[in-house]
């Protein structure tokens, strides 16, 4: 849908959903097989950025379409993917500093003289 600024929005209300769970396919481990490119088309000779749609219908089916010859990628649809990794890596961020507090804790018991217990 073209909306009046002119730009593209895909239909995400809920009322036209169904069988809503939490995505727990996808993730982190899915955006670490992504490989981004770098290339040119071959009609226009300029440069763009992206990934390729037979590499990505190994990972994530879902956004490829189209037969082989001619398949697109729904880039939209990676949007999610890519914040249950960025989720992922902030839950592995807050434990680090978690662990992290408790070992300068148990340093600086015995160590108050050391640098990082006088920040």
């Amino acid at each position: 849908v073209l909306n009046s600024a002119g730009n593209w929005i895909g239909a995400s209300d809920i009322s036209y959903k169904t069988d809503i769970m939490d995505m727990l396919k996808y993730g982190l481990n899915t955006v670490m097989q992504m490989r981004p490119r770098e290339y040119k088309m071959k009609n226009t000779n300029i440069p763009q950025v992206g990934f390729i749609a037979q590499e990505m219908r190994e990972i994530v089916p879902e956004v490829v379409s189209g037969e082989e010859g001619n398949l697109g990628i729904s880039y939209g649809q990676i949007a999610p993917i890519l914040a249950k990794a960025i989720q992922e890596l902030h839950t592995s961020l807050e434990q680090l500093k978690k662990e992290n507090l408790e070992l300068k804790t148990i340093v600086c018991k015995d160590h108050s003289e050391e640098q990082i217990c006088l920040k």
